[in-house]
Protein backbone atom coordinates (compact mmCIF):
# COMPACT_ATOMS: atom_id res chain seq x y z
CA UNK A 1 0.00 0.00 0.00
CA UNK A 2 1.22 3.28 -1.01
CA UNK A 3 1.22 5.76 1.55
CA UNK A 4 1.37 9.59 1.36
CA UNK A 5 4.91 10.15 1.93
CA UNK A 6 5.96 7.85 -0.48
CA UNK A 7 3.39 9.86 -2.60
CA UNK A 8 5.21 13.15 -2.01
CA UNK A 9 9.26 11.65 -1.78
CA UNK A 10 8.09 9.82 -5.37
CA UNK A 11 7.10 13.25 -6.68
CA UNK A 12 9.62 15.43 -5.06
CA UNK A 13 12.25 13.32 -6.95
CA UNK A 14 10.70 12.51 -10.05
CA UNK A 15 10.71 16.47 -10.34
CA UNK A 16 14.03 16.34 -9.73
CA UNK A 17 14.48 14.11 -13.09
CA UNK A 18 16.22 16.88 -15.53
CA UNK A 19 18.06 18.70 -13.30
CA UNK A 20 19.80 16.06 -10.96
CA UNK A 21 19.51 12.94 -13.46
CA UNK A 22 19.86 14.48 -16.64
CA UNK A 23 16.60 13.44 -17.73
CA UNK A 24 17.64 9.40 -17.26
CA UNK A 25 14.58 7.87 -16.13
CA UNK A 26 16.26 4.80 -15.06
CA UNK A 27 19.08 6.24 -13.45
CA UNK A 28 16.02 8.50 -11.31
CA UNK A 29 13.99 5.15 -10.80
CA UNK A 30 17.57 3.71 -9.29
CA UNK A 31 17.39 6.44 -6.93
CA UNK A 32 14.30 6.54 -5.77
CA UNK A 33 14.53 2.67 -5.54
CA UNK A 34 17.42 2.34 -3.66
CA UNK A 35 16.35 5.82 -0.98
CA UNK A 36 12.77 5.36 -0.84
CA UNK A 37 13.26 2.85 2.48
CA UNK A 38 15.20 5.16 4.64
CA UNK A 39 13.50 8.12 3.38
CA UNK A 40 10.48 6.64 4.48
CA UNK A 41 11.89 5.26 8.15
CA UNK A 42 12.93 9.23 8.36
CA UNK A 43 9.24 10.70 7.28
CA UNK A 44 7.25 8.43 8.97
CA UNK A 45 8.97 9.05 12.27
CA UNK A 46 8.11 12.54 12.03
CA UNK A 47 4.98 11.54 10.86
CA UNK A 48 4.63 9.38 13.98
CA UNK A 49 4.87 12.62 16.11
CA UNK A 50 2.13 14.67 13.54
CA UNK A 51 5.40 16.75 11.94
CA UNK A 52 5.51 16.48 8.66
CA UNK A 53 7.98 19.65 8.23
CA UNK A 54 8.60 19.40 4.58
CA UNK A 55 4.68 20.22 4.54
CA UNK A 56 5.02 23.08 5.93
CA UNK A 57 7.81 25.84 4.68
CA UNK A 58 9.14 28.18 6.95
CA UNK A 59 11.38 27.81 10.12
CA UNK A 60 9.76 24.29 10.70
CA UNK A 61 10.81 23.25 7.34
CA UNK A 62 14.67 24.88 7.10
CA UNK A 63 15.70 23.34 11.48
CA UNK A 64 14.63 19.73 10.48
CA UNK A 65 16.04 19.54 6.96
CA UNK A 66 18.93 20.91 8.67
CA UNK A 67 18.71 18.21 10.73
CA UNK A 68 17.79 15.82 7.57
CA UNK A 69 20.46 16.82 5.74
CA UNK A 70 21.36 13.86 4.71
CA UNK A 71 18.30 13.15 2.85
CA UNK A 72 17.14 16.00 0.70
CA UNK A 73 13.29 16.05 0.93
CA UNK A 74 12.39 19.79 0.19
CA UNK A 75 13.21 22.16 -2.51
CA UNK A 76 16.84 23.16 -1.93
CA UNK A 77 16.56 26.81 -2.88
CA UNK A 78 13.31 26.74 -0.22
CA UNK A 79 15.15 25.25 2.23
CA UNK A 80 18.39 28.03 2.03
CA UNK A 81 15.59 30.84 1.55
CA UNK A 82 14.06 29.34 4.89
CA UNK A 83 16.98 28.72 6.77
CA UNK A 84 18.56 32.15 6.29
CA UNK A 85 15.22 33.37 7.54
CA UNK A 86 15.55 31.47 10.80
CA UNK A 87 19.04 32.44 11.33
CA UNK A 88 18.14 36.14 10.91
CA UNK A 89 21.18 36.58 8.79
CA UNK A 90 22.19 35.52 4.80
CA UNK A 91 23.97 31.71 4.75
CA UNK A 92 25.95 30.30 1.69
CA UNK A 93 25.31 27.24 1.09
CA UNK A 94 28.97 25.79 1.48
CA UNK A 95 28.60 26.52 5.44
CA UNK A 96 26.29 24.16 5.55
CA UNK A 97 28.48 21.44 4.19
CA UNK A 98 31.92 23.02 5.76
CA UNK A 99 30.21 23.90 8.94
CA UNK A 100 27.65 21.53 9.84
CA UNK A 101 27.56 20.98 13.34
CA UNK A 102 27.89 24.89 13.87
CA UNK A 103 25.32 25.96 11.60
CA UNK A 104 23.09 23.15 13.13
CA UNK A 105 24.11 24.38 16.86
CA UNK A 106 23.18 28.00 15.54
CA UNK A 107 19.80 26.70 13.99
CA UNK A 108 19.10 25.33 17.34
CA UNK A 109 19.14 28.09 19.10
CA UNK A 110 17.33 30.04 16.30
CA UNK A 111 14.43 27.43 16.51
CA UNK A 112 13.89 27.93 19.85
CA UNK A 113 13.75 31.71 19.91
CA UNK A 114 11.51 30.98 16.68
CA UNK A 115 9.34 28.75 19.03
CA UNK A 116 9.29 31.35 22.22
CA UNK A 117 9.14 34.43 19.98
CA UNK A 118 8.10 33.50 16.26
CA UNK A 119 9.55 34.80 12.73
CA UNK A 120 12.23 36.90 12.64
CA UNK A 121 12.01 39.73 10.48
CA UNK A 122 12.60 39.34 6.50
CA UNK A 123 15.56 39.78 4.91
CA UNK A 124 16.19 42.08 2.06
CA UNK A 125 17.15 40.07 -1.49
CA UNK A 126 20.28 42.19 -1.65
CA UNK A 127 21.64 40.79 1.48
CA UNK A 128 21.05 36.94 0.08
CA UNK A 129 24.68 35.46 -0.89
CA UNK A 130 23.62 32.25 -1.52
Amino acid sequence: MVNDNEIYYTKFVQRQLKSSFNGNQAACKRFLDETLPDVLKMMDRYSAQDNRWWLTGGAPMAYYQLKEISTIIVEYTDFMENLSRLLGRPIQSFEVGQNYWATLQEADEAYCDYVKNGPKPPILDEEKTY
